[in-house]
């Protein structure tokens, strides 16, 4: 069967002289097996047949989608509840058993709310059934807040509307929405569509007229413990203000450690005297300086131009002592040479003891 579109007959779905069909008699399993590969080919035509009718001739329009997600997450096309609407009406879906209640939350905040959920069983016409499920609460966005015109900004201003004073009828219909959304789109065979897909069909660049809506992400800040403890280990606040969840801020500890061993290593072997400042550093601490630079995706050849600026020191002289407590500095927040080396010599003014480049 050829994929291009003819007219919407009763024929481009089934052609009833080709279609195989399974019998009621008993089968052993491997016949039974071997009925569904036959006729899965055809099966797996009608679906995209059916899927590519409905999109290029039913939900087709940029209004009837909207890409939902989040800048963090990403975004992918679904459908609105109009345009599950409109597939309704041409498909037949049957929409039954439909049951609404409400459940109510308390957050660790002391804070209140509530989740209205949505279920139905969706019937195709074509084969097929999808149970969905739609929720809302009361917190979200959707139903939580309203935009109004603020005089002294001279523009409209999102306000916040009180958990008590959420139109539970809003929650209601919007839990129902969602709810026929899913179904529809389940027993249609629309919940994966991709923005390609929808631009491969309707047009290259249709996804860029649709509008972008949906979850807002929920703002992950360091704890002012986390701060406090980063600032301890040697953190600057862009190191900091750089991370945006857990996992940043655990590599940056690591990293933030790992530098605090290195310079406390080198002060060890100086203060005991079997080193000194200008005496080469030890194969531990250059193998925690690599480390430090391989987690950092820095080449070594940055860390030799490093010295060149700081210390007009080639590549081919070893690291010494003194080197190795600045790079390790460095590789925390590899700022460009030249700062750095300015920065450190107007500290070496008051610190030279610790903070000195000769």
């Amino acid at each position: 069967m050829s994929d291009s579109l003819v007219p919407i007959t009763g024929e481009i779905l089934m052609n009833e002289s080709e279609a195989p069909t399974l019998t009621v008699s008993p089968k052993t399993a491997v016949e039974r097996m071997q009925e569904l590969i036959d006729i899965a080919p055809l099966l797996a035509t009608r679906y995209k047949t059916l899927r590519r009718i409905c999109i290029q001739h039913i939900v087709n329009s940029p209004n009837d989608w909207a890409m939902w997600g989040s800048e963090r997450q990403g975004y992918r096309p679904r459908m609105n509840d109009g345009a599950a609407i409109k597939l309704l009406s041409f498909a037949g879906v049957k929409q039954m058993e439909e049951t609404t209640w409400k459940e109510m939350l308390t957050l660790s905040s002391g804070k209140q709310k509530y989740i209205v959920w949505h279920k139905a069983r969706y019937i195709s016409p074509f084969g097929g059934e999808y149970v969905a499920v739609g929720s809302c609460a009361s917190d979200d966005p959707f139903v939580s807040s309203r935009y109004e015109y603020d005089a002294i900004e001279k523009r409209k201003v999102k306000i916040e509307i009180p958990h008590e004073d959420v139109a539970y009828d809003n929650v209601v219909k919007a839990a129902r929405a969602n709810c026929l959304v899913n179904g529809v789109s389940g027993v249609m065979g629309l919940k994966n569509v991709d923005e390609a897909e929808l631009n491969e069909i309707l047009g290259e660049g249709f996804t860029n007229n649709i509008e972008h809506v949906g979850m807002t992400d929920r703002k992950w800040e360091v704890t002012e413990a986390q701060r406090g403890a980063l600032l301890k280990m040697g953190a600057v606040e862009s190191q900091i203000d750089a991370c945006k969840n857990r996992t940043d801020i655990d590599n940056l500890f690591n990293q933030l450690k790992t530098a605090k061993d290195v310079r406390r290593e080198v002060r060890k072997e100086v203060s005991s005297g079997v080193s000194t400042d200008n005496s080469p550093a030890s194969a531990a601490t250059m193998k925690a300086l690599q480390r430090m630079a391989d987690e950092k995706s820095i080449p070594w050849s940055e860390v030799d131009n490093f010295r060149m600026i700081c210390w007009q020191t080639p590549s081919t002289d070893p690291v010494s002592n003194l080197q190795a407590q600045h790079i390790s500095r460095w590789l925390q927040n590899p700022i460009p040479p030249q700062e750095y080396a300015a920065k450190a010599r107007a500290a070496a003014a008051n610190q030279p003891k610790q903070t000195s480049l000769v």
